[in-house]
């Protein structure tokens, strides 16, 4: 080994042994020039020229170039001997300061790895924050640490640690504002030796550092790229100033707080994602859960559907899906059914009251929850286009709003509409069997109205005793009047003729005027239930006045066809009545010829009435009442030229007469049964 390396070995050691005394770099010197002399015997001068020209950092001097760089003060030349000392000092000082460096870096990278393992291992925002400010207090020395991240224009403080003041921890600031809001607006760490007296912060905070007792503070922001989304500041109370390691540190600690906000919202969006994977699937399992039993649900529904005619099987079905008690109501909220049959449906039937009455109409086929008497309701309306048609009320235990429960509503309601449509087209298919029946029997040929009449025993229609015809149509033109609203007059008045068992079940609609055939009970009953009908038919159709036109009574089927003439030759003279809306045929009397639309038919029928049995008795007696009759008007009433004109004897004139007059009924004294007699012979004759 080679003396110069003997003295840098021997100079390393004893700088070792200094450094480990913690002394500063001039004792250092100091004690190696002292060192130096003693062990090779030199003067105190090697004491004074380290002193003086051992440069001020190591790495400046090198062997070879420390004449150049090193100048006595007194302007006196160093020997070699001098210079070498000092080159091999400066190289052992060199060697000394970087291991010293490196083993401070190395501390340095431990520590702060530390701090980063501790600052990275967050897993929340929240959690980032509270190990950003717990290592940048413990890190600095420092009292107070706090983290402010940016709210729109400002900055907020969002985790602090150490502070004595809520305030604090509350702090906001703009751009500009106190040392955050400065260092926020140069993007650069900022720091300040006291707090209060600076002249670089505003003076917008100074109350509440006072209250904190604040003397240094230092900041530093926090990047996201380019962007500066916060900042971290430290604050201490005593007189200490932060220097550029602690600057240093701060701006590296803030790297940290970036990196650690933006792997724990990552994080949080990792696990809220996860969290929402497993929401959906468990919501997916339900709904496909929920969509299996629906699917079992509307296959049992469609199997009561072809199979089952009774209501109550749809209900049972749908209580056991739901495990409620099932309530069907009609538009006007009467029950058409329940399951069980016992249940009670009045509360139901009040919860839709409730609905009709608070809440305005929704869209169609929708459920509505509410809650009574303790009971819980899903209720929803069976809607068939803009016609409401009935509800389906549940009352059950399962929450509002049950997924389920809603489905199961829902497909009962499509199911009830459904059966409801099938009875509808079934009632319109009867209804227009019957329409097509009536209108053959009373407009038909005979072969069609005997024929229609074996199509009434199959369908049960009674057409057994005596039977009227009854027309109805508007007192005037009304181009207004449409087939629904004679419909909706049809139904209001079949209604009244059944609760007074005179319907026979046959009614039409042609044109603008109803057809109904009826039982005929006697006159001041008939008067009784027309008006009620006709009451009826006002309060269904208010807007066009209606008239009635109503036959004599026929004893036959067959007759039906001259009943319809009779009821239009009433009606017709009912439009003309300004007062009367119910006329009948019977009441015409001789009028009802003049106005039938069918003389012969309506005058055969007078004759009938008026003479037919005179007619008959002539036919079985061989007698000659008609003929005298007609003789007797024709001799204007005359016994005795009756009598000169058939050559008989007058007292046989007169006992013809009054035999006409007991088989007929008539009173040949009276004008009007004379008037009678006359058009009945005359018409008689003409056939």
């Amino acid at each position: 080994m080679t003396e110069r390396s003997t003295m840098e070995q021997s100079l390393l050691s004893e700088l070792g042994r200094l450094s480990e005394a913690g002394l500063d770099r001039p004792t250092i010197l100091a004690r190696l020039g002292e060192a130096l002399a003693a062990s090779n015997g030199t003067s105190i001068r090697v004491h004074d020229l380290l002193l003086e020209h051992l440069p001020p950092s190591p790495g400046q001097v090198l062997l070879g170039s420390a004449k150049d760089a090193c100048v006595h003060p007194s302007g006196v030349e160093l020997s070699e001997a001098d210079l070498v000392l000092v080159g091999t000092a400066s190289l052992a000082l060199d060697r000394w300061m970087l291991s010293t460096q490196i083993e401070r870096d190395m501390v340095e990278a431990g520590l702060l790895r530390t701090i980063a393992t501790h600052i990275l291992a967050a897993r929340s925002v929240d959690e980032a924050l509270a190990a950003v400010t717990h290592e940048a207090r413990t890190l600095l020395s420092s009292d107070i640490a706090g983290v402010m991240l940016g709210d729109g224009d400002e900055i907020v403080m969002r985790g602090c640690a150490g502070n004595q003041r809520v305030e604090t921890a509350r702090l906001r600031m703009r751009r500009g504002q106190g040392l955050a809001g400065l260092v926020l607006a140069t993007g650069q760490p900022e720091r300040v030796d006291d707090y209060v007296s600076s002249l670089v912060i505003t003076d917008d905070f100074h109350h509440l550092a006072n209250d904190e007792q604040i003397r240094c503070a230092m900041g530093a922001p926090i990047r996201v790229g380019t962007a500066v989304i916060g900042v971290l500041e430290v604050w201490r109370r005593d007189a200490i100033a932060y220097n550029d390691v602690d600057s240093a540190r701060l701006v590296t600690l803030a790297d940290l707080a970036a990196v650690a906000f933006d792997n724990a919202l990552m994080h949080e969006t990792n696990a809220n994602s996860l969290i929402e994977i497993e929401r959906s699937h468990r919501a997916l399992a339900n709904q496909y859960s929920a969509n299996d039993r629906a699917l079992h649900v509307q296959q049992e529904l469609l199997e009561v559907l072809l199979q089952e005619p009774r209501l109550g099987a749809l209900l049972e079905v749908i209580a056991r899906a739901t495990a409620s008690t099932v309530h069907l109501l009609d538009a006007d909220l009467e029950r058409l059914a329940s399951h069980p049959a016992e249940a009670d449906h009045m509360a139901a039937s009040e919860q839709v009251k409730v609905i009709t009455r608070h809440h305005p109409k929704g869209s169609p086929h929708t459920v509505t929850w509410t809650s009574g008497d303790d009971r819980r309701f899903a209720i929803e309306d069976i809607t068939i286009g803009d016609e409401l048609v009935g509800w389906l009320c549940l009352e059950t235990d399962a929450q509002p709003d049950d997924p389920a429960v809603s489905t199961a509503l829902n497909q009962a309601a499509v199911a009830c509409a459904l059966r409801h449509l099938q009875e509808q087209a079934g009632a319109r298919a009867r209804a227009q069997q019957r329409e097509e029946l009536l209108l053959e029997l009373i407009e038909g040929t005979q072969e069609s109205r005997r024929a229609a009449m074996s199509r009434a025993k199959h369908i049960r229609i009674d057409l057994r005793g005596s039977l009227r015809v009854v027309v109805l149509g508007p007192k005037q033109p009304a181009p207004g009047l449409e087939t629904r609203d004679l419909r909706r007059v049809q139904r209001a008045v079949t209604e009244v003729l059944q609760g007074h068992q005179m319907s026979r079940g046959l009614s039409a609609v042609r044109d603008d005027q109803l057809f109904f055939v009826t039982r005929s009970p006697d006159l001041n009953r008939l008067n009784e239930v027309l008006a009620a009908a006709h009451d009826a038919a006002v309060a269904s159709q208010p807007v066009v006045p209606m008239a009635w036109g109503v036959s004599s009574e026929c004893a036959h089927p067959l007759e039906l066809s001259d009943a319809r003439i009779e009821a239009e030759t009433a009606l017709r003279m009912s439009t003309i009545r300004s007062r009367s809306e119910v006329t009948l045929f019977e009441d015409l009397g001789i009028v009802g010829l003049f106005l039938s639309s069918s003389a012969d038919i309506g005058m055969s029928r007078f004759v009938a009435e008026t003479l037919g049995a005179v007619i008959e008795y002539d036919a079985h007696k061989g007698s000659q009442l008609m003929h005298t009759l007609g003789t007797y008007l024709d001799c204007n009433c005359s016994q005795t030229l009756t009598a000169e004109r058939l050559f008989v004897h007058q007292k046989t004139v007169k006992y013809r007469l009054n035999l006409v007059e007991k088989v007929s009924g008539l009173d040949l004294s009276t004008h009007r049964d004379r008037l009678l007699a006359d058009i009945a012979v005359r018409a008689a004759q003409l056939s």
